[in-house]
C-alpha cells in the first residue's frame, strides 16, 4: 500500500490531501507523533497559530510557509481583488495557514500572480481575505510538503517488519 501511495504521490496521481489522510493510518507506529502532528497540521491548515505569527515573529513557524504577498479582498460577487485597510495588509511578508489542499489548488489556477483565502481572518459580508503571491512561492509549499511526506513513506517502509 504505502509503495502504491508513493508511486501516485510521485506521478501526481494523487493530490497531497487525500495522499495525507491515506497514509496517516498507515504510519501508525512507525514514524515519530512529531512528524504525524505536522501531516496533520498540513491537512487541517495552521488557522489556529497564524495570527500569533504577526503577533510573535519568535514563534517556531514552518519558513516555507512565509511569503512575499500582499493582502486583499476577493469579492465574491465578481471576483475582483479590492484593496483592503487592515493592519496585516501592510506586512511585506504573509504566513499562509491554508490546509494544503487549498494550496495545492491555488498553485494549479494557472494564473500567476495567483491567490490563497486567509481563513483565520474570518469572512466578510462580501468578500474573502486572501493573500496574493506567486504561483512559484505555493507551488514551493507543495514542493515540501509532498518531499516530507515521501520521505516518511520511506520511513515508514524501512519500519515494516520483512
Amino acid at each position: 500500500m504505502l509503495q502504491e501511495l508513493k508511486r501516485d504521490v510521485i506521478n501526481g496521481k494523487r493530490a497531497l490531501n487525500d495522499a495525507i489522510t491515506t497514509a496517516l493510518p498507515l504510519f501508525h507506529n512507525k514514524i515519530s507523533e512529531h512528524k504525524v502532528a505536522y501531516l496533520v497540521n498540513e491537512y487541517q491548515g495552521y488557522q489556529n497559530d497564524a495570527l500569533d505569527f504577526y503577533k510573535r515573529r519568535t514563534k517556531d513557524y514552518p519558513a516555507y510557509r512565509i511569503v512575499d504577498g500582499q493582502m486583499k479582498v476577493m469579492m465574491t460577487a465578481t471576483g475582483e481583488l479590492a484593496e483592503i485597510k487592515h493592519p496585516l495588509a501592510k506586512e511585506p511578508q504573509l504566513f499562509i495557514s491554508a490546509p494544503i489542499a487549498w494550496v495545492e489548488e491555488s498553485s494549479h489556477l494557472g494564473i500567476d500572480p495567483t491567490m490563497v483565502e486567509m481563513g483565520e481572518l474570518g469572512k466578510l459580508p462580501n468578500g474573502l481575505f486572501v493573500c496574493v503571491t506567486s504561483r512559484n512561492a505555493m507551488q514551493r509549499i507543495v514542493d515540501v510538503v509532498r518531499q516530507s511526506l515521501l520521505s516518511f513513506i520511506d520511513e515508514a517502509e524501512m519500519a515494516q517488519p520483512n
